[in-house]
């Protein structure tokens, strides 16, 4: 059962990581945050480039599922896990950047 809940669940973060990068690339900035916001997605690129690399491992150990010791998993996922939290913090704050931009100046 388990080696079947480990192939669905690495197959959907497959599909998503390309995707959420892809489109955290495409985000159009306006003028009066571009600055601030572009240094903030940068700092995103890392995380994934990052998160490809914990997830190829767990793919791989995942197709060795047998032989290989549930701690190497383990690990890979909380890492897999980290990243994903530290991006989303990173999305949050961009998307606050950008909410506080259209207030009208007071």
């Amino acid at each position: 059962i388990r080696a079947k809940w480990m192939d669905y669940y690495l197959d959907q973060i497959g599909k998503l990581i390309p995707l959420y990068a892809e489109q955290t690339d495409g985000l159009a900035l306006p003028d009066a945050v571009k600055a601030e916001g572009t240094t903030m997605m940068d700092n995103m690129r890392p995380l994934f480039a990052d998160a490809r690399v914990h997830y190829t491992n767990l793919y791989n150990y995942s197709k060795k599922i047998k032989t290989t010791k549930n701690m190497k998993i383990a690990e890979e996922a909380v890492m897999l896990h980290d990243d994903f939290q530290k991006i989303d913090a990173i999305r949050r704050d961009v998307f606050k950047l950008l909410k506080d931009s259209e207030k009208p100046a007071k």
